[in-house]
């Protein structure tokens, strides 16, 4: 549905035939054969383009230091007291003066900057008198609105041009100007030369944005209709960090706006890409790496990147328009683009600005790019794996060898006829053999013929990107040296060529147990940190001699957010990995192949929220994804909720649910909403600006849960802490607030450092509140703050809490409570008390609770169990549990102390109770630590706490669990910008991966001791 009554310009102009406007006729023009377009902008020299002149204008700016509310498509939606906002139109262009038209819907105030207002003899239309310009340009500026009515589609015709604008939005000396073209290249309106804001789909430029000129780009329909209207083929420059899911949009836009007869060009980037520390080669150059494409040398990590991206882009695109139409421009029938005016060869610049309406040109003899001298691909071959392994078969280089190199170890393989002789290996009876090979199109068929019977299967062209499918065969070998004869063939009227082929085999059984998931925050809903499965990692060989850094995984930003670990998972033509899947608070998500540290999958979510923005900086520069991610595993989803500003001023708090096996948007994502009415009549909604997710998420009863807070103390009269529930198909099913009677300063936000709600057996949910209103233990009280709650699992009402009897003293000095997590221990036997959990904040104050009754707000906390005041500064973050051969353990460390271990054990009365048995030898930094523990179930000399000293320097340290006098190991594992409060491990199958800013630090034993 068109909002603002756009729609039919925009359908006008897509498809109607273009009747040029009455103009000022063009000087003569010698039609050039290859153009490239400037950037888009006011003093860009771009020319005049559009008919609405806001279309190449500044997005709307802000003339205080405030930002502006904008809606996602950059319209202005409110302003703050004695603030403006304002349009730059044109700076240095040769514009034209006389009667402009401002068309608009809504109510506010104008005001214009070198013209003069009219009335325009109707609503929503008024006359701007402009004068020549003078040197200070045309701003068009808005000092009032009406938020009930705001302005929205907001329009500036040129003169004389008010009756055709809607049907044509391009001036007609400006299409005149690239007619005669054969190629237009947009990589200028594109944004190729940098890290595109548009690289993902859902912020993808829309005809429907205010401007055009926005940093995220043009619309690809702008260009397909200037291409449609010139007979010139379209020069596309897919930005550098473009998704699969932008590049697919892109591809599919492109297409169904194209007249049939033209043939998109494709670059990845622009030259810029191969300029040493541009934004694109810094990104290339990250890509690269993170690939393992292999080699030192940064110029050819780009160069290999670049080709890898290419086909990949190409491959998208051709699955969109077919293999025939699509042109890459690294093609030698296109024309690469010059570097100056010096170049003989350099394309055709268009725009100046010698006089209104008409961009000044000139025209360079190069040759024509001729469409039908470019060679399609090869005719479809049908396959047999003839030749040598890693050879191309039929047509075209082949890749790179796609088996990661700790992927097994090559069989040999013998040519038989038809296929491939695989000899099985003597060493063990149980394999898996995979077949890597890149599928252009379509599928091809697996056979494997062992001992007389027959494998089947199918290497499926990956939807996604073309990357190396993968085709798995588990058997068991009879005898050794058994011969595996294997086949392929393609459906009928399919076409697919293999670009190389591997094979490669894994012992199935390798080691007593297969690795297992650690794929929720702190390894289980109690969030205990514990990992009892862990085999391989012990107290012996947890040392420098033994144990070390063994890689390190680069990222786009910092990682706050605790990496998981998915085993075993299979993601389809890539086959089964064990997945590490990371989040950025540059709103990204990547997937690594946990064992080899290649990048599996990435997917960018929008533009992060700036700190400065915002108004809170305790996380620099920018906000995106701070809460770890909750994973759902019998669907095969990842639930993420992402802090993005798709234009400056405007935020979304979106929740995501992605494929683990693609890393796409299984349902369209929605933004985080909810509203209380208080008992005094006043509403507060959640604010996208102010509030945030910093609490893990979590996904139990078949829901997820989502915790959110406030920025810093922004906006603390009209905030209020959430637990949202979800549904798998993102509908809200339910929404608690923590207060729902007061006036004044509210909060009691839900922080908990990235700790997650804990979740017990029958499925209800903990959290603790920070700094805010309570007086839930008088008659009708709903205000919750300063405490720990239980609330239903359906959300429906808080059912319980504890509350510390000097809550207004933690209150009134910013000592929240609710800095630090709530953890549940484990059922207790042959105790009243079976069912526990503990609790600290800034306080560092340790309350021992009886998670079926906790305690309410009594004097001298008699509610709960143990009140113990710990030394140190206070936790940001929480505990961890052990399980060990001497007993049960909780640790927590708090600002500026050393670790502490406090055995739990239960008196003859029957009551629990927690004693300190064991310290750690270094100071925490600022905030604590979030430690977690590794074992081999309870088994002696497995028993590992891990931790992070967080500060500038990230530090990974480990402790034998049963003695924290017992320092085992401790190195450097990454750096921060500012000390920071959110940082956990995450120790699976025998390493550690440690976040940090840009990187996962990964940790296990060294080759020789393996």
């Amino acid at each position: 549905m068109f909002r603002n009554g756009r729609a039919p310009w925009i359908v006008a102009a897509l498809v109607s035939t273009f009747v040029l406007q009455c103009l000022p006729a063009a000087a003569a023009i010698v039609p050039p054969r290859t153009v490239e377009l400037r950037e888009l902008g006011p003093g860009s020299g771009s020319g005049l383009i559009f008919a609405d002149a806001l279309q190449q204008a500044s997005p709307w700016l802000s003339t205080s230091s405030a930002p502006l509310k904008l809606d996602p498509e950059g319209n202005l939606l409110s302003l703050s007291p004695g603030q403006a906002a304002e349009r730059i139109v044109y700076t240095t262009e040769r514009y034209p003066s006389g009667d402009y038209t401002l068309l608009f819907a809504g109510s506010g105030r104008f005001e214009v900057s070198g013209g003069s207002l009219a009335e325009g003899g109707g609503p929503g239309r008024l006359v701007v008198h402009v004068r020549p310009n003078d040197g200070t340009g045309l701003r068009l500026r808005v000092t009032a609105m009406d938020t009930q009515n705001p302005l929205r589609n907001v329009r500036l015709i040129l003169p004389g041009l008010e009756g055709s604008a809607a049907a044509h939005p391009f001036l007609a000396s400006f299409v005149q100007s690239v007619s005669g073209a054969n190629v237009i290249r947009f990589s200028a309106w594109m944004r190729a030369g940098s890290f595109a804001d548009s690289a993902v789909a859902p912020l993808r430029p829309r005809v429907l944005r205010p401007t055009q000129a926005a940093p995220n780009g043009a619309a690809v329909e702008y260009m397909s209709l200037l291409a449609n209207l010139t007979g010139a083929n379209p020069w596309l420059s897919v930005p550098v960090g473009a998704t699969d899911g932008y590049i697919r949009n892109l591809a599919n836009q492109s297409r169904r706006t194209l007249d049939p007869s033209l043939r998109p060009v494709l670059q990845y980037g622009n030259e810029d890409i191969f300029r040493r520390n541009s934004p694109t080669y810094n990104w290339a150059l990250m890509a690269a790496r993170n690939f393992h494409l292999g080699g030192n040398d940064p110029d050819a990590l780009v160069r290999a990147w670049y080709s890898v991206r290419s086909a990949q882009i190409l491959a998208i695109f051709r699955s969109e328009f077919g293999n025939g139409r699509v042109v890459s421009a690294d093609s030698p029938d296109v024309l690469r683009l010059g570097r100056g005016r010096a170049n003989p060869n350099a394309p055709l610049i268009i725009g100046t600005d010698a006089s209104p309406f008409v961009a000044e040109h000139d025209a360079i003899k190069q040759p024509a790019f001729r469409p039908n001298a470019v060679k399609p691909l090869a005719a479809p071959v049908s396959l047999n794996l003839s030749g040598k392994p890693g050879v191309a078969i039929g047509l075209g280089q082949p890749l790179a060898d796609a088996r990661p190199a700790t992927e097994g170890r090559p069989l040999g393989m013998t040519r038989t006829g038809t296929g491939w002789a695989v000899a099985a290996p003597a060493d063990t009876t149980e394999r898996v053999v995979r077949i890597y090979a890149a599928v252009e199109r379509a599928t091809a068929h697996i056979t494997a013929t062992l001992d007389g019977k027959v494998y089947s299967g199918q290497i499926l062209r990956d939807d996604v990107e073309n990357r190396p499918g993968v085709y798995t065969i588990v058997y068991r070998a009879a005898h050794p040296g058994e011969q595996i004869l294997i086949n392929a063939t393609r459906d009928a009227g399919a076409s697919f060529k293999i670009q190389s082929a591997t094979v490669a085999v894994h012992d199935l059984n390798g080691s007593k147990t297969q690795p297992s998931s650690s794929s929720i925050y702190h390894n289980d809903l109690l969030h205990t940190g514990w990992n009892p499965n862990e085999t391989i990692l012990t107290t012996s060989n947890v040392n420098s001699g033994s144990f070390g850094l063994l890689q390190t995984l680069n990222v786009d930003g910092g990682v706050l957010a605790q990496p998981l670990y998915v085993a075993n998972y299979n993601l389809g033509s890539q086959g089964t990995h064990n997945v590490l899947i990371v989040a950025t608070e540059n709103a990204s998500v990547y997937e690594f192949d946990a064992d080899s540290g290649a990048q599996l999958n990435f997917i960018s979510l929008g533009t992060a929220a700036k700190a400065n923005d915002i108004g809170c900086g305790d996380i620099q520069p920018v906000y995106g994804v701070t809460s770890t991610p909750a994973i759902d595993l019998k669907s095969g989803t990842i639930y993420v909720v992402t802090n993005v500003e798709p234009s400056q001023g405007v935020f979304h708090l979106a929740l995501h649910a992605l494929s683990i096996a693609t890393l796409t948007d299984k349902v369209t994502p929605v933004d985080l909403s909810a509203s209380v009415v208080l008992s005094n009549g006043g509403t507060i909604d959640l604010d996208s600006q102010n509030q945030y997710s910093r609490t893990s998420l979590v996904w139990a009863n078949n829901s997820l849960y989502v915790g959110l807070g406030s920025h810093c103390d922004n906006n603390a009269g009209n905030i209020v802490g959430w637990l949202l529930r979800y549904n798998a198909s993102l509908a809200q099913e339910a929404a608690v607030p923590t207060i729902e009677d007061g006036a004044g300063y509210l909060l009691s936000s839900i922080w908990m450092t990235g700790f997650a709600p804990a979740v017990d057996a029958k499925g209800n949910i903990f959290a603790i509140t920070g700094n805010g209103a309570f007086n839930a233990d008088t008659k009708g009280g709903l205000n919750y703050g300063e405490s720990v709650i239980r609330v239903k699992n359906n959300l429906s009402k808080i059912v319980d809490y504890f509350t510390p009897a000097n809550w207004n003293q933690y209150n009134s000095g910013d000592t929240d409570f609710g800095s630090g997590g709530v953890m549940l221990i484990p059922q207790q036997t042959g105790t009243q008390y079976p069912n526990l959990a503990v609790a600290m904040g800034k306080a560092s104050v340790l309350y021992l609770l009886d998670r079926d009754k906790l305690g309410h707000e009594h004097t001298n906390d008699t509610g709960a169990l143990q009140v113990i005041n710990d030394s140190g500064g206070g936790v940001w973050g929480g505990p961890a549990y052990y399980s060990g051969p001497t007993g049960q353990f909780v640790y927590y460390q708090t600002g500026g102390d050393t670790i502490h271990a406090y055995q739990l054990s239960t008196s003859p009365s029957g009551k629990p109770s927690l004693t300190l048995t064991s310290t750690g030898s270094s100071n925490a930094g600022y905030g604590g630590s979030l430690p977690v523990v590794s074992s081999n179930g309870q088994t002696a000399g497995t028993g590992i706490l891990w931790e992070i000293e967080r500060g500038t320097t990230v530090t990974l340290e480990a402790y034998d669990a049963t003695n924290l006098a017992t320092l085992l190991y401790s190195s450097p594992a990454g750096t921060w910008p500012k000390s920071n409060s959110f940082l956990s491990p995450l120790v699976a199958n025998g390493k550690v991966y440690v976040a940090s800013q840009g990187t996962v630090e990964v940790f296990g034993l060294t080759d020789k001791h393996k």
